[in-house]
């Protein structure tokens, strides 16, 4: 099969190296090589296990700590499982030549058409034509793939972050989660990163327009660390799919000829933003196809793989964010369930881990409450 990809993220970078290994040959397609991403990007254990960095020499912090904080509640968890936050210019290159060591080719061009020709695909970039018999959107959020195969995704399914890159390192091992007022659909986060830290807030898209979100940044700059907010060049921006459950019900990923993978697909937890280790993960299933003529069946098997995990994050993030009627948010008690009970921090390192998922969860908490409810009145 000749194979093209649009995209040398994470996704698309792991999905032509296990696709070019097979035999096929593959074209993957990237317009701007290097690029630092605006997101926090930590690798956490699962992410590092289905990825290919753990023997690789790109730089990186290892984060051992996560501070949650919430109004003037402040608790930190100390991670059995650090979680990595890599230099994602160089991660995403390092992933790029392992993909072209194995015999992908890479064509570092600007994407401008693309349409389905006979059983197969032509693809337009920088006014050469490529005909194809396979087409794998890695192209994230905007995918130009997904707008073709299937649709993009609406306004209500998409959140947007907004930040800084922050001079210097502040608590280099140590990650920042606040959560903000009740209600508030999203976090803001502080991660050390090789050469600065990233300082940013995350929120549904419908939400609050970014002039509230940057307030909420500035104010905890002046807070925490004293600091003005930088200028304008160290501000970014971008916008990450969280989708609903209705819209995980009915995503289609794949068809004959066509797949998507990473935040093309959509396959990012509705709660924390995650997107790496599904990322990479999604690439790696398409990987088991690499032998098949037909990539229909993907559209299964991903959400057999970690789908019913993406729809209860959907499903979830109402009661996080918001509580219920006579209820608390889980966001507003995390912070001082975390300092007082030992068993809340066991499952909070577990699922940081991506030991302890979604599915399940509820009657562990269920099945723990006794324990943590002892710990919360007599003591750690």
């Amino acid at each position: 099969m000749r194979v093209g990809i649009i995209g040398a993220g994470p996704a698309g970078s792991l999905a032509a190296t296990l696709l070019a290994q097979s035999g096929h040959e593959v074209i993957l397609f990237e317009h701007k090589l290097g690029r630092e991403k605006a997101c926090g990007g930590g690798f956490t254990a699962r992410a590092l296990d289905a990825g290919a960095l753990l023997e690789s020499h790109v730089p990186c912090t290892s984060i051992t700590e996560l501070e949650l904080l919430q109004d003037s509640q402040s608790a930190v968890l100390p991670l059995n499982a650090p979680f990595h936050v890599y230099a994602r210019a160089e991660s995403d290159v390092y992933l790029m030549n392992q993909a072209t060591a194995a015999g992908a080719l890479l064509q570092v061009r600007h994407v401008t058409n693309l349409f389905r020709s006979g059983s197969g695909w032509e693809v337009i970039a920088d006014d050469e034509t490529f005909h194809l018999d396979w087409l794998i959107g890695a192209d994230g959020t905007h995918s130009r793939v997904r707008a073709t195969c299937w649709r993009p995704f609406e306004l209500a399914d998409l959140s947007m972050t907004f930040g800084y890159y922050l001079p210097g390192k502040f608590h280099p091992q140590r990650a920042i989660v606040e959560f903000l007022p009740r209600g508030f659909p999203g976090y803001l986060w502080s991660f050390p990163r090789t050469g600065h830290s990233s300082v940013g807030i995350i929120s549904t898209a419908n939400h609050p327009p970014t002039k509230i979100l940057r307030q909420y940044v500035d104010r905890f700059l002046r807070r925490y660390y004293g600091l003005p907010p930088p200028g304008r060049d160290q501000i970014y921006g971008a916008m990450v799919p969280t989708l609903r459950e209705s819209t995980l019900r009915s995503n289609c990923c794949a068809g004959e000829n066509w797949a998507l993978i990473g935040d093309a697909a959509g396959f990012v937890d509705s709660i924390t933003g995650e997107g790496i280790y599904f990322a990479l993960r999604s690439a790696r299933l398409l990987g088991l196809f690499a032998h098949e003529k037909s990539l229909k069946e993907f559209d299964r098997l991903w959400r057999q793989d970690f789908g019913e995990e993406l729809v209860r994050s959907a499903r979830l993030k109402q009661r996080f964010y918001y509580g219920g009627r006579w209820q608390r948010s889980y966001a507003e008690m995390l912070p001082s369930l975390t300092q007082q009970s030992r068993t809340v921090r066991k499952i909070e390192n577990e699922f940081v881990a991506g030991k302890q998922g979604y599915v399940g969860l509820k009657w562990r908490i269920v099945r723990e409450s006794p324990r943590i409810l002892a710990e919360l009145l007599f003591g750690r």
